[in-house]
């Protein structure tokens, strides 16, 4: 009867080392397939976007969403844009810490009021929507925002609604 524990016991220990000693290589493939894939994957990676590479030419008149630079944005001054008395929009000046860099918004809370946004500062004069390509009689977009101005240059921004050709609500930050 001993012998047969022997031998159950001496048969346990070479399956339990079997299991671990695969349990071990397939740890082993999984790391190194993992590791090569992920290797790989770097090399289509698109070009570093401003929020991983910052410096003027990455950030400066670029999108700040698909830069990155939004995904840590916070609205550092807010205008209120009225007509009459009325809110009909808001003006932010946003900026990115990641980025190092400002941009504008403008909201329209009027419908069929189009929000327009003006941005000068030394690096860049933007307007947009680009008026070449917006009608009023089709209607515009009730958010714009421009791109981006790198680093802590002074900018001014000017935020509209545009009702029609005679009545147009704005307001200013900066300048």
């Amino acid at each position: 009867m001993q012998h047969f524990t022997t031998s159950f016991s001496s048969t346990r220990s070479r399956w339990t080392l079997s299991l671990l000693l695969a349990a071990l290589l397939m740890g082993i493939l999984l790391t190194m397939t993992t590791k090569l894939t992920y290797a790989k994957s770097l090399d289509n990676f698109p070009v570093q976007n401003c929020a991983h590479a910052r410096s003027f030419d990455q950030c400066n008149n670029q999108d700040p969403i698909q830069q990155g630079c939004a995904a840590d944005a916070t609205t550092v001054r807010t205008a209120a844009i009225l007509f009459q008395g009325t809110m009909v929009g808001r003006l932010d000046l946003r900026h990115s810490n990641a980025c190092n860099s400002n941009w504008g918004r403008t909201f329209s809370f009027v419908k069929g009021g189009n929000a327009e946004l003006t941005l000068d500062s030394p690096s860049l004069s933007e307007l947009v929507p680009d008026p070449s390509t917006l009608s009023l009689l089709t209607g515009g977009p009730d958010e714009v925002y421009s791109n981006m101005v790198y680093g802590e240059h002074p900018l001014t921004l000017t935020g509209q609604v545009i009702f029609s050709q005679f009545k147009v609500a704005q307001a200013q930050i900066g300048g």
